[in-house]
């Protein structure tokens, strides 16, 4: 904290600009009440104990506390919001743009910044709340599975919440696959998962999978949301070409990390590496 306040100070001195830290807060985690007490005289910043905003999200010191802290308030807000428009004069057509321009962004929002697990249930309510806006509480006159579907297959695009909760966390899964550098964070839960790697372990059979070596919620999350897809959507054979060589309890060899690390530094990663052209490479 001293360093990083004489290079915030430094910068201020040279840019102009100033961190007002009377009017900043700092989370203390895994300190001892002696170093919080010095902090706080030290630096004059105020301490919170249990979570601060961050970009409007509710960081919490309990990792559990995490989804009661910022989905159920935003889900309250815009039931409240929704029920205000109910009696406003607007068509159906425009009630679901509202919903894709209004409601969907807040709750995407917090689908792509929270590594936490949201179920089907979690959000029915909202989803409910969300019929009855678009049909101003009457009989539903279209089926909710037309509304879904994207306008190119003679639907309305009406946003269902969990398919989107679902993108976004597939989105992390791609994002496992990008070069390491790209990502600091890919690099802290791979990290985590040492020596397994989770953007080789996702594409082993669930039985084949490694024990994960880690609590990090995210990557379990992750990995949930993966197999979920894969068997709605038929996502991978068996076996994938990306099924990996390394820890992989059919392919011996990749169970020893050294004599893995060979391979890989002669690009033997999956098994599609083993095919060129449909051949096999040789040594």
């Amino acid at each position: 904290m001293r360093h990083l306040h004489d290079l915030l100070t430094h910068y201020g001195s040279l840019s102009g600009f100033k961190v007002n830290l009377t009017k900043s807060q700092a989370m203390p985690l895994h300190m001892s009440p002696e170093m919080v007490a010095d902090m706080a005289s030290s630096f004059r910043i105020p301490i919170v104990r249990t979570s601060l905003k961050y970009l409007g999200v509710s960081l919490t010191s309990d990792p559990t506390r995490l989804f009661s802290a910022n989905i159920p308030p935003v889900i309250r807000q815009i039931k409240k919001d929704l029920e205000d428009w109910t009696e406003k004069p607007i068509s159906w057509i425009g009630r679901i743009h509202s919903v894709k321009m209004n409601i969907l962004p807040r709750l995407l929002f917090l689908f792509q910044a929270l590594p936490v697990a949201v179920t089907r249930r979690d959000l029915a309510g909202i989803q409910s709340t969300i019929d009855a806006f678009v049909w101003q509480n009457k009989r539903r006159r279209v089926a909710r599975k037309i509304l879904y579907r994207p306008k190119t297959r003679g639907g309305l695009g009406l946003p269902n919440l969990y398919m989107y909760y679902c993108a976004a966390q597939l989105a992390q899964v791609v994002a496992w696959h990008a070069p390491a550098a790209d990502r600091r964070w890919v690099t802290l839960e791979t990290a985590l998962t040492s020596p397994d790697r989770p953007h080789m372990a996702l594409w082993l059979p669930r039985p084949s999978r490694p024990l994960p070596r880690t609590v990090c919620p995210a990557i379990a999350n992750s990995l949930r949301i993966f197999d979920l897809a894969c068997s709605k959507f038929s996502l991978a054979t068996t076996p994938s070409p990306m099924t990996p060589l390394f820890r992989n309890p059919a392919f011996p060899p990749g169970m020893n990390l050294p004599d893995f690390k060979t391979l890989e530094a002669s690009g033997l990663r999956r098994f599609g590496d083993i095919l060129t052209g449909g051949k096999k490479v040789t040594f």
